[in-house]
């Protein structure tokens, strides 16, 4: 984790990075995303969650109805892993991944395009576990953090939770403990990559 840090810190404007003011603006990005989701505001939770993100998540509101509200965080929230991945290795295409375990009381319900219940419920509250991805493309003047994904320890999985439904979370097969493994760098850090490319060929045929 230190290590991670150390590189966010390296990066223009992160020199003063702190855990402690991350962990606030991660509970804020978090409960802001869910809600831009279930409001079907598209513009909002495009600002919210990485490009991956949002194309596991929008598909279930596209072809149903999601109602969603935060009641309360029963703990403190806990950074577990702080990583930082160039892409392409050796670009210095610095990409940051923190992943933080969030315990929360919620209200949520999913409906097909219908209107009959698939999962959840919109009375009953439930206690969902789970840890949240955010990224950064700490490289980028423009880089913010955003909501990447989550990951829900198997042993936290209710039959009736959202977070089992296949478009919305990673399996992990760890039971109790932190994945090994964080959500992939896959649109985000190809989609940059490709865009860098580009303009470089504009350049050269300019």
């Amino acid at each position: 984790m230190g290590y991670g840090l150390r590189r966010i810190r390296r990066k223009e404007g992160l020199r003063n990075f702190e855990l402690k003011d991350f962990l606030k603006e991660a509970e804020e990005i978090y409960k802001s995303a869910f809600q831009a989701l279930a409001n079907r505001d598209k513009i909002l939770l495009q600002g919210l969650v990485t490009e991956s993100a949002f194309y596991k998540l929008w598909p279930d509101v596209e072809r149903g109805t999601l109602r969603w509200e935060h009641v309360r965080f029963n703990e403190p929230s806990v950074v577990v892993s702080v990583r930082v991945t160039d892409m392409p290795p050796k670009s210095g295409n610095d990409i940051a991944q923190i992943a933080v375990r969030m315990h929360t009381t919620q209200k949520m319900a999913l409906y097909d395009k219908d209107g009959h219940l698939l999962l959840g419920s919109e009375d009953e509250p439930r206690e969902v576990l789970e840890y949240v991805v955010f990224e950064n493309h700490i490289s980028s003047a423009d880089g913010k953090w955003r909501f990447h994904g989550q990951v829900v320890p198997q042993w936290a999985k209710s039959k009736q939770s959202l977070h089992n439904h296949p478009t919305l979370v990673a399996k992990s097969k760890e039971k109790g403990n932190f994945p090994d493994k964080l959500l992939r760098l896959q649109i985000d850090a190809q989609s940059s990559t490709k865009k860098k490319q580009k303009e470089a060929g504009d350049k050269m045929t300019g």
